[in-house]
């Protein structure tokens, strides 16, 4: 009988009592995050006249301050494809890239909910390289100038296996919001948007005008966020 009651006490202990492996499922993920994604990045202003949907890629690493507001360092590279209709030249194509680093914020409105939507922006130090290549071997550049390239040719020119090139370090911003679906705790998959904005110096044409250089676009890229420590 003794026997019995004391099997009965066990058994009643250990359905009351959490498993260790519950316990730590339901454990809060730490305030550190990765973030990965990529997708297409669309020019936008004076770039979309001359540059096709690109792609691009993003990797960040943040801290959560409070459940709803974080901090991230962020890389994020978007790249172009340039054909000789958007040159206007016959025989060069090209390639145009932007390299951002950024320091930004984000703030989720529905930080308690498994769907959420945040807002994101900060400023950003931006990389830019345009390179123009010839195709066939037997052109000769006209006078060309396009401040989106970063490059103002002002006389024609015999072209050699690369034509041109240009890049410029310089400061913008961007802005932007997304969608979360939380699947545990440390792991989201995320849609976003933002508005990328890079400030650039100035070039001059073959007519003596300054140009600028200023170029926006908007990267739609989608991924993981993953929580821990």
């Amino acid at each position: 009988m003794r026997t019995k009651s004391l099997l009965v006490a066990i058994l009643t202990l250990a359905a009351f009592a959490p498993a260790p492996a519950a316990a730590q499922l339901e454990r809060e993920p730490g305030p550190f995050v990765t973030v990965l994604g990529g997708g297409i990045s669309v020019p936008l202003g004076d770039a979309a006249d001359v540059l096709p949907l690109g792609g691009g890629l993003q990797l960040g690493f943040g801290w959560y301050l409070s459940p709803a507001f974080a901090a991230r360092l962020e890389y994020q590279y978007s790249g172009w494809s340039i054909g000789e209709e958007e040159i206007g030249v016959e025989g060069i194509d090209g390639i145009y890239s932007a390299h951002t680093l950024d320091l930004d914020a984000s703030y989720d409105f529905f930080q308690e909910q498994l769907f959420g939507l945040y807002a994101i922006g900060g400023p950003s130090l931006v990389y830019r390289r345009a390179t123009l290549s010839e195709t066939t071997g037997q052109v000769t550049l006209l006078p060309f100038c396009q401040p989106t390239f970063l490059l103002c040719v002002p006389q024609a020119a015999p072209a050699t296996e690369e034509v041109a090139s240009a890049s410029d370090w310089n400061f913008g911003f961007n802005v932007g919001g997304g969608a979360r679906f939380r699947l545990d705790p440390a792991i989201e998959i995320f849609a976003e948007a933002r508005y990328r904005y890079a400030f650039g110096d100035t070039v001059r044409d073959a007519q003596g005008r300054e140009r600028d250089t200023d170029t926006a676009w908007l990267p739609i890229f989608a991924g993981l966020r993953i929580r821990g420590f």
